[in-house]
Parts: C-alpha cells; structure tokens; sequence
C-alpha cells in the first residue's frame, strides 16, 4: 500500500489496525513525540496490556540537542514495555530514516518513508 499526503487518514486507520494486531512495535524516527502517541491512546493501551514490545530508535539530531523531546520519551517509556535507544550526535551524521515495523502474529508489516512520529508528520504534514 502506498500513501501520500492527501491520504493521511488512511495512515493513521492503518497504524490504528497495525498497533492492535502487533506483538511488537519497532519505530525509527529523528523526531518522536508525546502528542504522536496520544493520537494512538486506545490502541497503545490495548496493545500494552496484550503485553506488546516497544522498541524505539532516535537521535538528539545534531549537537546541541535542539529537537529532542526528552521529557516525551519519558512519558512514552512509563508506557509498558518500551525500550528506548537514543544515537548522540557527535561527529556523524543523525539517523533520518522514518521506519514502523509492526510484528503480527500474521507476519511483519513495515511502512517506511518521510513521516515523524509526530502528530504533524502523522496526521496533517505533507509527508510520506
């Protein structure tokens, strides 16, 4: 399935549909926020109390921190079980990929392209 940005309600009812069937979430993003998730409130529920497995992948993106959202990936940590890695930015190059690999029990399921996991970048930014 393919999706642009006229069709951005489509990803979020896919993403609904996904986060209810997954055992385990794995998501790589640059830029990941509080207010993503909450667009997701019930299905993250759901999913955590079926003992699901978050698994996060971000970056402070460059030097200074700027962009960071420490506080919300607190928030997303007291979750369920989630486990966050976090790439510092030294010398290389920040991770810009945007990945959601969703594992069923009917297989895996990966949607991949320019949307953050932030409620712009999911639910009205012209991405993906």
């Amino acid at each position: 399935m393919i999706f642009t940005d006229l069709q951005h309600k489509e990803l979020i009812k896919t993403f609904r549909e996904l986060i209810l069937k997954s055992h385990t979430i794995k998501i790589i993003s640059p830029f990941i926020t509080k207010q993503a998730f909450n667009i997701f409130n019930d299905e993250f529920d759901s999913f955590f109390e079926n003992k699901g497995k978050l698994q996060i992948l971000t970056t402070t993106y460059n030097k200074d921190g700027s962009g960071f959202h420490y506080q919300d990936l607190t928030q997303i940590n007291k979750m369920g079980d989630t486990q966050i890695k976090v790439q510092v930015i030294t010398n290389q190059a920040p991770i810009h990929m945007k990945v959601y690999v969703f594992e069923t029990h009917q297989g895996v399921f990966v949607i991949s392209g320019s949307s953050n996991m932030t409620s712009k970048g999911l639910s009205y930014g012209e991405e993906l």
